[in-house]
């Protein structure tokens, strides 16, 4: 409470003064009744007033505002009126103060409205940058910003108007080494001038790892703002004479201007509720690193696989060379007729044989690319179970397997493509011929469930090892890759399996109690075309490898075709060069994403082959 009965009242003395009694002067500073300054009673007197009266209003020990009372004459306020003002005061300051929580606690509970939202929508197909940018406008809203920053090493997201990445990163920087977290500035302009051409004047960066330099950063743009204010239009300033700056103000004219290069100030509400953001981007950051190393693992996995297939392509590739070859050099060279159909019953057979690799490969490249033609129509499955048996009926024969079919008792249809069809069932039941040993059991199973017709393909075989059955449909993979029970084939027919079962819309799964306990293949596909369009799990076809391009160069062309025909088969663009003077000319005109010279030291000098 603060009393000024009248400007004019010449102060009370002390009784007894300093000279009467000789003493030190009293330390008043606890009094409640003192004088006043001489420069705030000129002041008042400059208002035109001779009395005021003053009531602060506190909040947590901090002065919130005044209500000032004024009067051109004297006037005194009596004790117990001043204390009911007191009182007054005190009630006021209090539901001030509960104004503002209440208003903090809406503000709260909107956020946690908004973040719990989209709390909810974060999953594994979900990932928070995907949530975020759907709800961009809730998000800013929440910190009341008008843009976002989230950075990693592994992803960058951004929301609404921001800094550069860069400057931001910059800023961080700074902050780190000076400042401290969480760094908070509404004049960005001042120390960082290139924040004006992008608009933003506010900044607020929190840390998710100040070591890996991981943060999230929010920004708000310039807000002119009016500054009013009552007295000289040209205040003295702080490099003022002391005695200039304590005289009263004598005009009390009310002036404005023009605040710019500031944004609204982040305050304390800003900062909690940044860090509970911040808890959901820590949990994603821990996420996508994790992700990252198993990710990384498994590609080291692929490569060793790739390179596994790479070897067994070359082997089976050539082998059948070897006995055309030589079959060829006898037919020049010898006239005995029988012979000449010995030798040629076996270079169809090592064609024939070569064919079925090149078709397997070509079949897996025209699957990838989306360029298979599947002819749609109702079938019965027994007939298609039966066609598959009949392609591998020669392989089941000659190692003595016992074979055993399920059929229903009444026919069921499947709706899809028939020789597609059968060659999914004959590579299953082939590979069940291969990986089982002499005199085995396979046993096909035919079942109806709701709208798809469910056949399981069991064996007794050699089993599948638990670690291994999420590889056994991966175009570089073979289980047991050395094992005497893979030689004659790639490994890839039950990668056309699933590829071919995807655009069926239907499924595939393997399943095996381990090794040497045999394994049993389920393939559900829809039973009509209704199903089918109901049913549409198919995988994407075109793989990550879209649109990348290989080139291959070597002197060898029947080599460079051999490997644009592997690469096709994986889904890469692919050229091949022989001819030495069109290799740059066609490496500019391509733009390939890798080029591959093979072998290129076995004809060039290591200087060639360095410049190229």
């Amino acid at each position: 409470m603060r009393l000024t009965p009248d400007t004019e009242l010449p102060p009370s003395k002390l009784v007894p003064t300093t000279e009467e009694s000789n003493r030190q002067p009293l330390d008043l500073t606890r009094s409640l009744l003192r004088t006043f300054s001489p420069i705030h009673l000129q002041y008042i007197r400059n208002q035109g007033q001779r009395a005021t009266f003053s009531i602060s209003l506190v909040t947590d020990g901090d002065l919130y505002g005044l209500i000032t009372c004024h009067h051109r004459e004297p006037c005194y306020i009596p004790q117990n009126v001043r204390l009911q003002c007191e009182n007054l005061s005190q009630l006021f300051s209090w539901h001030l103060k509960a104004k503002e929580e209440e208003l903090a606690r809406l503000r709260f509970e909107k956020t946690e409205r908004a973040v719990d939202a989209m709390l909810n929508k974060i999953g594994p197909s979900n990932p928070i940058g995907k949530v975020i940018k759907n709800a961009e406008g809730d998000f800013l809203d929440a910190l009341d910003t008008h843009g976002f920053l989230y950075y990693s090493e592994y992803e960058t997201i951004t929301l609404g108007q921001h800094l550069p990445v860069e400057l931001t990163k910059t800023i961080f920087s700074q902050a780190r080494n000076k400042d401290g977290f969480p760094y908070v500035c509404d004049n960005l302009y001042e120390e960082w001038p290139e924040a004006k051409q992008h608009g933003i004047a506010g900044i607020m960066i929190i840390p998710l790892f100040e070591k890996k330099k991981y943060f999230t950063a929010w920004f708000r743009k310039e807000r002119q703002m009016t500054q009013k204010w009552v007295g000289a239009e040209d205040e003295v300033n702080e490099d003022s004479p002391k005695a200039k700056r304590l005289e009263p103000r004598t005009s009390f004219t009310v002036h404005e201007r023009i605040i710019t290069g500031h944004s609204k100030a982040f305050d304390k509400a800003d900062i909690n509720t940044a860090h509970r953001l911040n808890r959901m981007f820590l949990v994603y950051a821990l996420e996508v690193q994790e992700r990252m190393h198993i990710s990384i693992k498994e590609l080291e996995k692929q490569d060793k696989y790739r390179n596994e297939f790479l070897a067994t392509l070359a082997h089976e590739l050539r082998n059948p060379l070897g006995p055309i070859m030589s079959g060829a050099s006898i037919l020049e060279t010898v006239d005995d007729e029988s012979t000449r159909k010995r030798v040629t019953s076996i270079i169809n057979r090592q064609a024939e044989y070569m064919s079925k690799l090149i078709n397997d490969l070509m079949d897996i490249s025209r699957i990838t690319r989306g360029k298979v033609k599947l002819e749609f129509e109702k079938l019965n499955i027994h007939d298609v179970i039966s066609e598959s048996l009949e392609i591998v009926d020669q392989h089941v024969k000659a190692k003595h397997h016992t074979l055993d079919v399920q059929y229903l008792s009444e026919g069921v249809t499947v709706f899809g493509d028939k020789a597609r069809l059968s060659q999914i069932f004959s590579n299953i039941i082939h590979n069940a011929a291969k990986y089982t040993n002499d005199q085995g059991q396979i046993q096909v199973d035919i079942k109806k469930e709701g709208s798809m017709v469910v056949v399981r393909i069991s064996d007794n075989g050699m089993g599948i090892p638990e670690d291994r059955l999420k590889d056994v449909f991966n175009m570089f993979t073979q289980i047991e890759a050395h094992s005497t029970h893979t030689k004659g084939g790639l490994g890839i027919g039950l990668t056309l399996v699933s590829k071919l079962v995807a655009l069926h819309h239907g499924s595939v799964s393997v399943n095996s109690a381990g090794t040497g306990q045999g394994s049993t293949f389920t393939v559900k596909l829809p039973m009509s075309e209704q199903a089918f369009e109901n049913h549409d799990d198919s995988e994407e076809i075109h793989t990550r490898t879209a649109g990348k391009r290989i080139m291959f160069v070597d002197d060898n062309e029947d080599l460079v075709d051999m490997y644009c025909l592997l690469a096709n088969s994986m889904g890469f663009k692919t050229r091949g060069i022989t001819a030495r003077a069109m290799r740059l000319k066609n490496l500019n005109a391509l733009s390939p994403t890798v080029c591959f010279w093979i072998l290129a030291c076995r004809t060039w000098t290591g200087t060639n082959c360095a410049k190229s």
